[in-house]
């Protein structure tokens, strides 16, 4: 005859517990691979990368792999540095960010622009934080282009002289 399970069962409230926390727990893994937002999961202690979601990988041009395990300061991945500083400022000052906007740079170079929020959370029992960050590139285009249009017709409309004109449009236009 077997011998009975000595194995004390937890309280039935505390598995219901566990329960919930596991399905929480997939429930954000599953919204966070899956979101067309850029997402990044951080270890607050030393900046490193421990997750990147898809748009994440795509918008950057890294790999998973190639990203995880690494700062943003490894990829080079703020276009400018004044804009990291801030964002850390920020975080440090209120614990989070809210529509932050900044550049940054791709594998390939290229910059774009992005709108940024982001959270200091626990995750797997480490402080971490999550950054989320919505692409913002084509809007800031479209309105350079407004602005450059309504100042070359603001120079249109004033008159004068053609070089001087051809002057101030090469300028708004550079």
């Amino acid at each position: 005859m077997p011998s009975p399970d000595t194995t004390p069962s937890p309280p039935p409230g505390l598995a219901a517990i566990e329960a919930t926390r596991r399905e929480a727990q997939s429930y954000f893994e599953k919204s966070f691979h899956a979101s067309p937002a850029l997402m990044g999961l951080s270890r607050l202690s030393d900046r490193k990368i421990t997750e990147a979601n898809a748009a994440f990988c795509r918008a950057s041009g890294y790999s998973r792999e190639e990203v995880l395990g690494r700062t943003t300061d490894d990829l080079n991945l703020w276009a400018f540095a004044v804009q990291r500083d801030a964002f850390l400022a920020q975080l440090k000052e209120r614990g989070m960010v809210r529509d932050f906007e900044g550049g940054l740079r791709a594998k390939s170079g290229e910059i774009g622009y992005y709108l940024m929020h982001a959270d200091i959370l626990t995750h797997e029992g480490v402080p971490s934080l999550l950054t989320v960050a919505t692409d913002i590139t084509d809007m800031r285009r479209r309105e350079q282009v407004q602005s450059a249009t309504y100042a070359i017709s603001q120079a249109v409309l004033a008159g004068g002289e053609l070089p001087a004109l051809f002057a101030v449009m090469h300028r708004i236009v550079g």
